[in-house]
């Protein structure tokens, strides 16, 4: 029996407590250094050590832009029957996509790494979409970065087809990968700044 398919069904993926997670604590953890080092006292007439504590003050608060930056990037995604929906809500910007516009629409892994004693540790293991446009333009998804990737990434790939309709049987599953390196940051984190003030 085939499934009735409501013109109103659509998929809502918001940003994920994981990404914003990850990204607020990597701001507070990289100002919380650069106080401390900016702050730390150094012999003046040593102007080598001022240099050093420059350049890692300055890395530290590259790091704090990048992670505010990325933060600021966070997507909400909501996918219709007719179009796609791309905003970003801290800049307040959205964007409507209608489906002829899209060229192609794959999926890659996505993975982030670390290494430590010279072995490869898995941070995130997961999926991204990648929406090529007519234009030459590209949009990445990742599962990290959005709630509902599964269901998302199932409906997206089909957008390129004709008669396109929204499948909303499979539920999305929950993913708890990459928690446990947050726990560690945001324990760090507490530390460092607690210790700060």
């Amino acid at each position: 029996m085939k499934e009735k398919v409501n013109e109103d069904h659509k998929i809502i993926s918001v940003p994920s407590l994981l990404q914003i997670g990850y990204y607020l604590f990597g701001i507070l953890f990289s100002l919380g250094l650069t106080y401390l080092i900016y702050s730390s006292k150094t012999n003046p007439n040593e102007g080598q050590n001022e240099v050093v504590k420059g350049v890692i003050v300055f890395i530290f608060l590259s790091m704090a832009l990048a992670c505010t930056y990325m933060l600021l990037r966070s997507k909400k995604i909501v996918l219709t029957n007719k179009n796609l929906i791309l905003s970003y809500p801290l800049l307040f910007y959205s964007k409507k996509i209608e489906f002829k516009n899209i060229k192609k629409v794959t999926e890659d892994n996505y993975k982030i790494e670390s290494s430590h004693n010279f072995s490869q540790i898995d941070i995130y293991s997961g999926l991204k979409i990648n929406i090529e446009f007519f234009d030459s333009k590209k949009i990445v998804i990742n599962s990290m970065e959005i709630t509902n990737y599964n269901l998302m990434s199932k409906n997206l790939k089909n957008t390129t087809r004709p008669y396109f309709k929204i499948v909303l049987k499979d539920k999305s599953q929950k993913n708890f990968q990459g928690y446990g390196c947050l726990l560690v940051l945001v324990i760090v984190t507490s530390g460092l700044l607690i210790s700060l003030f």
